[in-house]
């Protein structure tokens, strides 16, 4: 299993064990939809996926992410065909129409509406990849973190029970300015841990980051919806992997990646600005803590904390935050890791 966030890529700057996890799970890719020219996407959503058409007399509404991402795509090389049920964008065309413009996002949609659906849509379009971007609806109308979780889950499950060898991109969600959930963030940090736990070797789910360096008084039109500039920022964040999934497709040769029956840590990049990936083997299936210290041995960030993981590799997104979701300041910090009776340390350099 892994966890891949963004900005870093995993095929860019990977250590040996990282790069032999990133080729076996293309491999896997590989037998799922054949040959990159054959690659079907389906952006999965709510109305941050749809996007709007016609927001007033001197605005033409906008085009959604999916339009700066499926160019970016096709000007890398890479032959993609966007499926879905929807067409478009809601409430009118979009200010342009030179993309491919089915997705499967849903206007006002909860994940729970989405996991009633999604079965139908999959059987119908085929993707390769999902991207999901979920979770904002849920807060506002009243459902439990608890619940979104179990719903995405379910949504990951529906998805596999169609194609067993989908990739999935999962989003911790962009931050709305104005009426923000006070659980957004933890949503976003249990969306990170239903990464790693559900995450396996024939169908990988990678969490992407949209929350680090989206600002919603600059990134939105209505503080809840992106403008232009946060529609290319939130390409840019799906981009990093899907850039990464299909340079390495065409060559990809499946590598074994065994523990060796012993548990390893490890991050990249080090020294890091803003966040970093933190990896780890498991010998067997255990019950995991991780946690980053500092150098006085107090522990600052809990990342996992007694979950149940299978044995195998697995990565974490640490975003350079305390429990309490502030910036630390730059210096040395330590990563531990804990199952059973071992432990290991590794220490991180966080730079300004």
């Amino acid at each position: 299993m892994t966890l891949i966030p963004i900005p870093f890529p995993a095929s860019r700057g990977c250590t040996i064990l990282v790069a032999a996890l990133c080729l076996f799970f293309l491999s896997s890719a590989v037998a799922a939809f054949g040959q990159p020219d054959s690659l079907r996407i389906m952006p999965l959503g709510d109305s941050i996926t749809e996007a709007q058409g016609g927001v007033s007399e001197t605005q033409l509404g906008f085009a959604s992410y999916r339009y700066w991402l499926w160019h970016e795509l096709i000007d890398r090389g890479h032959p993609v065909d966007f499926v879905g049920s929807q067409y478009g964008v809601w409430n009118g065309p979009p200010p342009y129409t030179d993309y491919d413009q089915d997705h499967e996002g849903h206007w006002g949609w909860r994940a729970d509406q989405i996991l009633a659906e999604i079965t139908g849509w999959v059987e119908s379009a085929r993707p390769d990849i999902v991207l999901i971007h979920l979770g904002h609806n849920d807060l506002w109308q009243g459902q439990s973190i608890a619940s979104t979780i179990d719903d995405l889950g379910g949504i990951i499950d529906d998805i596999r029970g169609v194609n067993p060898r989908a990739i999935l991109l999962l989003a911790r969600v962009i931050p709305p300015a104005l009426g923000v959930p006070d659980s957004l963030p933890e949503l976003n940090d249990q969306i990170d841990i239903l990464g790693v736990q559900m995450n396996t070797p024939e169908s990988p789910v990678i969490v992407v980051d949209h929350e680090t360096g989206f600002d919603p008084w600059i990134h939105t039109y209505d503080s809840v919806h992106p403008n232009e500039l946060g529609e290319q920022f939130m390409a840019e964040r799906w981009l990093a992997p899907l850039d990464s999934i299909l340079t390495d497709l065409a060559d990809v040769t499946p590598v074994p990646v065994p523990t060796g029956g012993r548990m390893e840590l490890g991050n990249f990049p080090n020294p890091f600005n803003p966040a970093t990936v933190i990896t780890f083997s498991l010998p067997h299936r255990t019950r995991v803590r991780l946690g980053v210290y500092d150098v006085a041995g107090r522990r600052i960030r809990t990342l996992l904390d007694g979950q149940v993981l299978e044995a195998g590799s697995a990565q974490i997104v640490w975003q350079g935050r305390d429990d309490a979701g502030k910036v630390v300041g730059a210096g040395v910090y330590f990563t531990r890791l804990e199952i059973d009776d071992a432990r290991e340390t590794r220490r991180l350099t966080l730079i300004k």
